[in-house]
């Protein structure tokens, strides 16, 4: 069987790149793994498909001479405990890659047909009062407090969304890279980026996290568009002092946003009972976490700082309970339902389209959904009415 002449130091680039040692690599995949990183010997073509699959590399980059300049895809607003720059992990890297392809074909696909600029990118800046900026937002998706009291955080998340994506925003939510459940998305590494184009503003939120916190990463990306800036969050709905002034800012837009400062006042004052009460009465109204509504109470005085602090570790602790629980359950959504919402409705909808009008070869469709065969296209346009 015909060798394959791959660059043994684009194996072992590719190998670090992955996180991967040699001794894993030998166990997953072939014994003489080792040997083809030292050049002593030569894998076979489909040993070299297996192994650029497997490091998560297009397989022509084994034949590089060097490795590729991975740039950097927008502005990393991250901040961990270390206080260290983390470099983007593969499936970082990956979420981003593929919604800037989506990004680049949905845009051109309207300019081709006479798109304008969007009024609100960009419209402000760090430097704008927050309530503007959190009056315009409010606006634009039509959002009021009373709407929120009869329906759930599941319903409510999907209504924002399908709002902003109505304003000409493109929306995806997902929990792993494409349709990989292999490989799950680390909400400790982000939680949502944004990509700031005039024509179309793109959203990624991270589906690993809490509902709450999806809603509020929504809400917080939504800031960056406002005012015009694009990156990668992995900021808490707390304003700590270490996060940057933007996301400082867009945390407090996002908030202000969700947890109006007249509504939640008044609501405050005519809930009764304790400060956990207050707090577990407010997530109902607003559909917010616990440590959003409790953060506006320390933000008002309405609680003390220490008390305020006691009852964010008893958050802590019932977060890491619940995650466990999660990851111990099994199942999920149906594809049907899903399927939408990894690409973006909007999105989706309009690659079906294009597709069974002819605009669009369908391998190019199945490429822009991350789907390996036709049917599930066809089945989703049918379901949906768009043939």
């Amino acid at each position: 069987m015909a060798t394959a002449l791959i660059n043994e130091k684009i194996l072992t680039w590719a190998r670090v790149r992955a996180g991967f040692s040699i001794s894993e690599l030998v166990e997953k995949i072939n014994k003489k793994y080792e040997l083809w990183e030292k050049g002593e010997a030569k894998p076979t073509f489909n040993q070299a498909q297996e192994v650029a699959k497997k490091l998560h590399i297009p397989f022509g980059y084994l034949y590089l001479n060097q490795p590729p300049y991975i740039q950097k895809m927008t502005a990393d607003l991250r901040t961990f405990k270390d206080h260290e720059k983390h470099e983007y992990s593969l499936e970082l890297q990956d979420v981003m890659s593929d919604a800037i392809r989506k990004q680049d074909w949905y845009k051109e696909f309207l300019v081709q047909r006479g798109a304008e600029h969007l009024e609100f990118v960009g419209k402000f800046s760090i430097k704008s009062p927050i309530q503007d900026v959190a009056d315009d937002i409010i606006r634009t998706l039509n959002l009021d407090v009373e709407s929120r009291k009869t329906i759930n955080k599941d319903y409510f998340l999907s209504r924002m969304t399908e709002r902003a994506e109505d304003a000409g925003i493109i929306v995806i939510r997902n929990s792993k890279v494409g349709l990989n459940t292999h490989r799950p998305l680390d909400v400790e590494e982000f939680r949502g980026f944004v990509l700031t184009d005039p024509i179309v503003p793109l959203v990624f939120v991270n589906a690993n996290d809490f509902v709450a916190g999806q809603i509020f990463t929504l809400f917080h990306e939504l800031a960056h568009i406002w005012i015009g800036e694009a990156g990668v969050s992995n900021a808490g709905m707390l304003n700590k002092s270490e996060y940057s002034k933007t996301e400082q800012f867009c945390n407090s837009v996002a908030a202000e946003v969700l947890v109006p400062h007249r509504e939640f006042a008044e609501c405050w004052r005519q809930t009764d009972g304790d400060f956990e009460n207050h707090v577990e009465e407010l997530t109902k109204i607003f559909k917010v976490s616990s440590v959003v509504i409790a953060r506006r109470a320390l933000d008002y005085k309405f609680v003390r700082r220490e008390e305020f602090f006691n009852y964010y570790r008893k958050l802590q602790e019932i977060w890491r309970k619940t995650k466990k629980k999660q990851k111990e359950k099994e199942g999920g959504p149906s594809f049907r339902n899903t399927f939408p919402i990894y690409n973006s409705k909007t999105f989706t909808d309009t690659v079906c389209r294009a597709v069974y009008s002819g605009e669009l070869l369908m391998r190019d469709g199945m490429s822009l959904l991350g789907v390996a065969k036709s049917k599930a296209i066809e089945n989703y346009a049918t379901e949906s009415g768009l043939i």
